[in-house]
């Protein structure tokens, strides 16, 4: 019998389950306190397959937030991205629940794996014409 999960590798490419963001907290980095799904799926939109948050910058007094959304298995690789907000880290709020903030609706374009840096650099990768991908940034003038 065949691992549904692991048969792949890559258990996210079988539909079995979902990417969304989880938070677990270590007051010393060996013994850690599952606090459960932070970001989850949305129950039908844009990104109700995948919400896999990326990246976390301090804004003031808040957080700012960029995460991977896809609303199936078919755009598993092809990711776009979405902004959240939060003053916590443990409870987002979407700022683009209606479609991708960055990223073409569909096909060449996907953006995914946003990064970035306090200095305000930011890096992702992004989905050329030909379907291949590539590393794109940013970098914040000083």
């Amino acid at each position: 019998m065949t691992d549904p999960f692991h048969g792949s590798g890559d258990a996210l490419s079988t539909g079995a389950v979902r990417s969304e963001s989880g938070l677990a907290t270590s007051d010393d980095g060996i013994a850690w306190t599952w606090e459960g799904i932070v970001l989850g799926a949305s129950p039908g939109g844009w990104d109700r397959s995948t919400s896999r948050l990326t990246a976390a910058v301090r804004d003031g007094s808040s957080w700012l937030g960029y995460y991977d959304g896809a609303a199936s298995l078919a755009e598993n690789y092809e990711e776009r991205c979405g902004i959240v907000r939060s003053t916590d880290l443990r409870k987002w709020e979407r700022a683009s629940p209606d479609g991708p903030a960055v990223g073409t609706p569909r096909g060449p374009g996907g953006v995914r794996y946003v990064s970035a840096t306090e200095r305000g650099d930011i890096f992702w990768e992004h989905t050329r014409e030909d379907g291949s991908h590539e590393l794109r940034g940013i970098v914040a003038r000083t």
